[in-house]
């Protein structure tokens, strides 16, 4: 919901504005210009060296500002030794048109030429001229002006990444772009020649995103001139912050108070974006306070009137959007900015600085109703869109977005610049293809591909000045569409008429046989004319369930892209409900795979923090709107009402020991104890000055440690509700995070202002001790179980590892995180600790030896904030700057997948029994245990050894499931009766050669094991003893071996890619060996039809044998694993599993031969085995290294867990927008058992 509209200010002509809003400073503007005033010297130095400047930093760094009130004042003020203060600046952004750009800033007035004559030509068309003549076009035009002795010409090419739209290596298909590729080579050209000649006395600087550097590669000479004259724009310090915060208002005779400052400076935080919010909250905030009468200093209420940082900007451009007054403006606002938004090009966003004529013809709306939603968004106090509003709008004005952070920031701007990109894309490919189709390599689209471009064809409703956009023309995809559309039409009829044709064929034939009754001739012809109208229905229904399902598969897997995980689920859930497509499963699969384990609802507003209680039932969660939410853990519920007690943002919160209260923490200056059981408002503690920044309960439960951000500390004793001595002071600046011991009896803090601090509680009177102290803010510390480490997220993405004994850094995680730590949480187990950086990630890490001990969790759209352990430390909740609450469980590799607890590190084998009671596992280990495990059952394995004298190599269930048949290292295969779990008397076999591998025979009489230098050894069970040995192709050695399920067939792979099939009753060999291809063939897997025989082997992939005549079933499947160790077929012979050298499990879509996209485990290590149960709900999959795993291979069971994950639906909206007006709105997890 907006809030409410500001009041319109007027402002009188000689008012200064302090605050420039989004925009950057413009050059006159310097006496508004503070906190980089030190910057300067590093640039002008820098660029009288080189002659060269690339001002490089970070959307939002205030780039081209530094150069407008920075770098040209200081040359004007002759800083540059040497150059004096005579200065020519020619200043523009490369555009579409880069040397077109420069030539009309070297035109303007008094840059070259104070006045010219140029006859019927414009001065600009003529420097274009000598610009295009010769690389040293610039440094002609400057000579051919003849400028006065000692005048220097300072070139500056603002937003130089826009270069980079027009220049793109093997993205040339059109003359046009080709075009654009060689004017921005010679552009760059143009700048270098001229930068390398000092005695021209011109100067270049450029602006340029610090994520387009490697873009510069492109251009031959650009990254050494880059590499010689770079400045890195810096990060503003907390004190130069504060000058750009006062300074400003200071001039225009107003004031900034000190709450607020400090408050301004703890929001902006280290988001590249922050800077130009700030400016733009500064100058809502000055507007409130005229609107209050203009008296006294900006204060707290005046900012937070306008929705602080994190909402200012949306809810301004919301108020905006909703003062157009009708649905056609708003559609022309909507078109409009989609128009100057660049997400197709690049993903990263730039922005698309567009003529107002060009604007137009794309919006397809008249001049004057396009100008008008321009000005809504230009007025005074709004600077959403350039030029300013005191600049009038004429045809060939270009209309820019102001700053690259309205593109982000403004959610629905950001909605449209994704709609654009999608739609953009979708174009751009079925231009691409109509021009293939002309070419004769390309055919007419089908279904789902032409219903898809015909929906958007509808939707879109493209012009031609669009496509011009993108370099395309409209018309030619337009007639390939339509041409698409009409063969299908005719298709369609083509069917018809064939169907028709077929049912008269069939009425002559039923006319003339001879009929016993005219009574049954009419029924039995009602009923065929009924059965072929409902065949043909039915196809056509099939058919629109199939484009349908693959439709939404292709949308969610879009969501995918963008971390939307629950959106995709729903997606996803849905494409499957509809036809349970190979591309439904896969997506469905692939965000299973993705996801987190939950999503809570109900935030509003930014996430600050979040907590478990000390039982692990209940999740609490507070932000930006002041409340603080509680949901059931289990369920994922809301649990009460939200607790609001707090007038402005609650920032930290934590349950005391006993779960009994939740304390929160209230930038209204207040502390307020809430009794969770009841949710009702205990007590406030109102005592510090200045906005409350943490708290933190002691283990015992006796205090409450409360920061505040003007740096003091306050200790609570809880039984009397009072403050236990004098507040805590030795920070300089705010307090940004606490830490008790396990005792109670030390405090550990971190600061604004870079220091770690220990507090002594026993003895208040000791100074605290500083642990450390840094250059810049310190955000997160955390205090390991044990008590004896303090982790602190240090400066550079570094987390450093403190011995609170010895009070010294032990040990540091470099690189650990993106950005700065944001957050630091050890498990309660003290095995990982989390951790919370800058780009949307969280990372996890082993204690023990300072390395990832999982993926990062990926799913936030905003900045983590704040991290949460459940007690038994298998549970992670996670909340984001958006709003975004989610719950991780860290112990289980994906969504589908879990550990097997208590399996060895390396596993050789594991098997189902044949009733999926049991898994049996081969562990790899010195005590050569069977382990085995009911599932089902709570409990450790049971644990079978004596029998072998080394490791196991395998393990086999006989068929009926009596026996169970372990390998060992020993050479020894050895039976156990499985009732028992006792080794079977007199059934110790001792193999000659070095067994690989056994399996037993369909009837389970005989057992086969590949054996080295021995072939394959055949196995009575019976007699238990050794029956015979089977000799491969001469030179071979035995790798793998496989029993048919029907009993008809014995194969065994070599260590030289050959198939060795024998009739399983006879011994007797098939033909000759098969070839499978190169290198060993390391595991065999028959079908349970007994149909198809799986090989897989290093080089060749994995080969398909018809078992009816032995030939090869298609191409090889190869998913380059490397060598496959492990395959298995599952009960229906749907889907193959391949276990992976690289640590993958694959699964495979056997009748269509598509692979699943998504792994089904990734592993840092091999995965040695994989088995099917013998229902196909789950798979198990041994590894060397990550012991035993199950996973869910049940597409009932996605669907729960889809609807569990995502703990919502899709809106009515949503519904519409994925899935099309023409679809009833159904709830896609109504039925669902989640």
């Amino acid at each position: 919901m907006s809030a409410p509209a500001a009041p319109q200010i007027v402002r009188p002509d000689n008012e200064i504005w302090p605050y420039p809003g989004l925009r950057a400073f413009y050059p006159d503007e310097e006496y508004l210009f503070f906190g980089r005033e030190a910057q300067v010297d590093s640039m002008v130095d820098k660029l009288a060296a080189t002659h060269f400047l690339a001002v490089v930093g970070t959307s939002g760094s205030g780039k081209s500002s530094l150069v407008n009130c920075g770098l040209r004042p200081a040359l004007y003020r002759g800083l540059m030794a040497g150059a004096g203060s005579q200065w020519r600046i020619a200043q523009f952004r490369p555009g579409s048109a880069p040397i077109a750009a420069l030539a009309g800033a070297l035109a303007e007035a008094g840059v070259l030429y104070a006045e010219f004559d140029a006859g019927p030509f414009s001065l600009s068309e003529l420097i274009e001229t000598t610009l295009r003549m010769s690389a040293l076009g610039l440094c002609d035009a400057r000579d051919e002006a003849q400028l006065p002795a000692g005048c220097n010409l300072l070139v500056v090419a603002d937003q130089f990444e826009e270069l980079f739209r027009y220049r793109r290596l093997g993205a040339v298909r059109t003359r046009s772009d080709q075009a654009a590729a060689e004017e921005a080579v010679a552009f760059v050209n143009l700048l270098l020649a001229a930068a390398a000649r000092p005695e021209t006395r011109i100067y270049v600087v450029i602006t340029m995103r610090s994520d387009f550097l490697g873009d510069c590669a492109q251009f031959t000479g650009l990254p050494e001139a880059i590499n010689r004259g770079q400045y890195l724009v810096p990060r503003l310090t907390r004190d130069e912050l504060r000058r750009a915060i006062t300074g400003p208002a200071a001039v225009a005779g107003g004031e900034v108070s000190a709450p607020l400052a400090t408050r301004l400076i703890n929001d902006v935080g280290d988001d590249p974006d922050q800077l130009p919010i700030l400016q733009h909250a500064l100058k809502r905030t000055w507007e409130r306070r005229l609107h209050g009468g203009g008296v006294g200093a900006l204060q707290l209420e005046h900012y937070e009137a306008t929705g602080g940082m994190a909402l200012a900007l949306n809810q301004h451009a919301e108020e905006t959007y909703a003062e157009l007054p009708g649905d056609d403006d708003r559609n022309v606002c909507a078109r409009l900015f989609k128009a100057l938004t660049d997400k197709s090009t690049d993903t990263r966003g730039i922005r698309r600085p567009t003529r107002l004529a060009d604007l137009c013809a794309i919006v397809e709306a008249e001049p004057a109703a396009v100008a008008a939603v321009i000005d809504r968004f230009r007025e005074p106090g709004r600077s959403f869109l350039l030029p300013p509003a005191k600049v009038p709008l004429a045809a060939d004005t270009v209309i820019d977005i102001s700053h690259e952070s309205l593109m982000r920031v403004w959610q629905r701007l950001r909605a449209w610049g994704d709609d654009e990109c999608e739609s953009t894309r979708l174009f751009q490919r079925l231009a691409e293809t109509s021009r293939l189709h002309a070419e004769g390599r390309a055919s007419l689209w089908r279904d789902p591909d032409l219903r898809l471009a015909r929906d958007w064809q509808r939707r879109q409703q493209p012009s031609p000045a669009w496509a011009r956009q993108y370099a395309t023309e409209l018309q030619p995809a337009l007639d390939f569409l339509q041409a698409s559309h009409v063969a299908a039409q005719a298709a369609a009829e083509a069917e018809r008429q064939s169907q028709e044709h077929a049912r008269q064929l069939d009425a002559e034939r039923r006319r003339t046989r001879r009929l016993r009754s005219a009574a049954t001739f009419s029924v039995l012809a009602t009923l065929i004319i009924v059965g072929v109208f409902f065949v043909l229905w039915r196809r056509a229904e099939v058919a629109g369930d199939i484009a349908l399902s693959r439709q939404l598969a292709a949308q969610a897997e879009n969501e995918l892209s963008g971390h939307r995980f629950d959106t995709a689920l729903l997606l996803a859930l849905e494409a499957n409900h509809v036809k349970p497509t190979f591309e439904a499963r896969d997506t469905l699969m692939h965000a299973l795979q993705l996801a987190p384990d939950a999503y809570l609802w109900g935030m509003q507003g930014a996430a600050a923090t979040v907590a478990f209680s000390p039982d692990g039932k209940l999740i609490a969660a507070a932000g930006a709107d002041g409340r603080v939410l509680l949901w059931d853990a289990e369920t994922r519920k809301p649990v009460g009402q939200p607790l609001a007690g707090h007038a402005r943002r609650v920032a930290s919160i934590a349950f005391s020991p006993d779960g009994k209260l939740l304390a929160s923490a209230g930038a209204d200056a207040n502390v307020i104890l809430w009794e969770v059981a009841s949710g009702k408002l205990q007590a406030k503690l109102a005592v510090h000055r200045g906005a409350v920044l943490r708290v933190a309960f002691s283990p015992d439960g006796k205090l409450l440690a409360s920061a505040g951000d003007d740096g003091t500390i306050l200790l609570w004793d809880l039984a009397a509700r009072a403050p236990q001595g004098p507040p805590m002071s030795a920070h300089r600046d705010g307090v940004t995070a606490l830490a008790f011991d396990a005792d109670s009896s030390l405090l550990a803090s971190a600061s604004y202002d870079g220091t770690v601090r220990l507090w002594n509680l026993h003895d208040r009177g000791d100074q605290p001790v500083t642990l450390a102290s840094y250059a810049d803010p310190i955000w997160a510390i955390a205090l390991s179980p044990d008590g004896r480490t303090l982790a602190v997220g240090a400066p550079d993405e570094k987390i450093e590892f403190f011995d609170l004994a010895s009070r010294k850094a032990e040990v540091s995680i470099a690189a650990a995180v993106h950005g700065d730590v944001n957050n630091l949480e050890y498990s309660p187990d003290g095995r990982l600790l989390a951790a919370a950086g800058s780009d949307h990630l969280v990372n996890l890490f082993d204690t023990g030896t300072g390395k990832p001990a999982h993926a990062p969790l990926a799913g936030h759209q905003g900045r983590p904030s704040a991290l949460a352990w459940r007690p038994d430390a298998r549970k992670l909740a996670t909340v984001d700057d958006l709003g975004g609450v989610m719950l991780w469980d860290v112990r289980a590799p994906t969504a589908l997948a879990e550990r097997v607890a208590r399996a060895p590190a390396v596993v050789m084998q594991s098997v189902f029994s044949a009733d999926g009671g049991e898994l049996a596992a081969a562990g790899y280990a010195a005590g050569a245990e069977l382990l085995l495990w009911q599932l089902g059952q709570p409990g450790p394995p049971q644990a079978l050894a004596g029998a072998h004298d080394d490791a196991l190599l395998g393990v086999a269930y006989s068929p009926d499931g009596s026996l169970v048949a372990t390998l060992g290292r020993d050479r020894v295969l050895q039976l156990w009766d499985r009732a028992t779990r006792r080794a079977l008397p007199g059934a110790r076999m001792e193999l000659a050669g070095e067994a690989r591998e056994f399996a037993f025979s369909a009837d389970g009489k005989r057992i086969a094991v590949a054996s080295y230098g021995t072939g394959v050894q055949i196995v009575d069970v019976a007699a238990r003893k050794l029956e015979t040995a089977l000799a491969l192709t001469p030179g071979e050695q035995a790798f793998s071996v496989a029993y048919s399920p029907d009993g008809k067939w014995l194969a065994a792979g070599s260590g030289g890619g050959k198939l060795n099939v024998w009739h399983a009753d006879s011994l007797q060999p098939v033909e000759n060996a098969l070839d499978t291809g190169k290198g060993p063939i390391y595991k065999l897997a028959f079908s349970a039809n007994s149909a198809l025989l799986a090989a897989a082997s290093r080089h060749s992939g994995t080969v398909l044998w018809q078992v009816s005549n032995w030939v090869r079933a298609g191409e090889p499947l190869n998913a380059k694993q490397g060598a496959v160790f492990g395959l298995a077929f599952d009960q229906l012979g749907q889907r193959l599993a391949s276990a992976g050298e690289d640590g993958t499990l694959v699964l495979w879509n056997v009748a269509e031969r598509h692979r699943y996209r998504e792994p089904v485990l990734k592993s840092a290590h091999a995965v040695l085995s994989v088995q099917f149960s013998p229902d196909g709900r789950r798979l198990a999959a041994a590894s060397w290294g990550d012991g035993l795993m199950l996973w869910n291979a049940d597409v009932t069971e996605w669907e729960k867990a889809a609807c569990r994950i995502a703990n919502r639906d899709l809106s009515r909206t949503e519904w519409t927008e994925f899935a099309g007006a023409g679809e009833p709105y159904r709830r896609i997890c109504a039925s669902a058992d989640h």
